[in-house]
């Protein structure tokens, strides 16, 4: 199947988070619809073959520099002007050397957006209480769905559902969106690294909050899961042996 590109996002904004992930900041398209949690395909085109054909060699094939790129949408739908993604530079070293090297405004061509990885109105429910699990840029979609369900909540719509985030990352100082996603009073959040001397991340793996708050276990929350394969087949496997039934646990690899 032929992709298309229907979209031109223009960019707006690079910056990096450590030396481990880019923010991009793009301009939203004109007409460009999408739900919480769904990605895009972006058609790229670099003038860096010669300088990076050592280190992505097994990839740069073709004669014109043209390669895609399918990253999941970090900005909700409730963000009208701009559209944000996550990106990793050590795992694609070729699209985030473009990037940086990208003047502001330069046009990218994007498909429309896809995807079935998304909140459900059931789960929206206030009885509900929704855990969402990320791993590095995993994060990516579960901000967009996080945002947008708090931009939904307003006073005429009752109680809200618990909210809680658990956020995995090698590094302490490379966490992604750390300080916003600690600041929404909405949000029960706990971030984790491999190592860590931060005062608000703490060492260890995801899997230690289940062991800290077993009320995150219940039977009746719905989990959302984003990152790496290893990362979310590991903890869908513990999720299920501790009897949380399939039809709750979502997720993207």
């Amino acid at each position: 199947m032929n992709l298309a590109f229907p979209h031109t996002a223009q960019l707006l904004r690079v910056y990096p988070v450590s030396k481990s992930y880019l923010i991009l900041e793009f301009q939203r398209p004109k007409g460009f619809e999408f739900k919480a949690g769904q990605h895009v395909t972006l058609q790229l085109k670099d003038q860096l073959k010669d300088q990076l054909k050592d280190q992505v060699k097994d990839e740069i094939k073709d004669e014109n520099g043209i390669f895609l790129r399918l990253y999941s949408i970090a900005s909700p739908p409730s963000f009208k002007t701009r559209l944000e993604f996550c990106i990793q530079t050590q795992d694609d070293a070729r699209a985030s050397a473009l990037f940086q090297h990208l003047e502001t405004g330069t046009p990218i061509q994007m498909s429309a957006a896809r995807g079935n990885f998304q909140i459900q109105a059931p789960c929206k429910s206030a009885d509900n209480t929704l855990v969402f699990i990320a791993g590095g840029s995993g994060i990516s979609p579960l901000r967009s769905m996080i945002l947008e369900l708090i931009h939904e909540l307003t006073p005429t719509q009752g109680q809200p559902p618990e909210l809680h985030l658990l956020y995995g990352c090698r590094e302490a100082d490379a966490i992604p969106f750390l300080e916003e996603l600690r600041g929404l009073p909405l949000l029960k959040s706990r971030f984790f690294a491999e190592s860590s001397r931060s005062a608000h991340v703490q060492a260890g793996k995801v899997t230690a909050a289940f062991e800290l708050k077993s009320k995150l276990l219940a039977s009746s929350n719905h989990f959302f899961l984003c990152g790496p394969p290893p990362m979310v087949n590991s903890i869908e496997t513990m999720l299920l042996g501790q009897g949380i039934r399939r039809e709750r646990i979502h997720f993207e690899r």
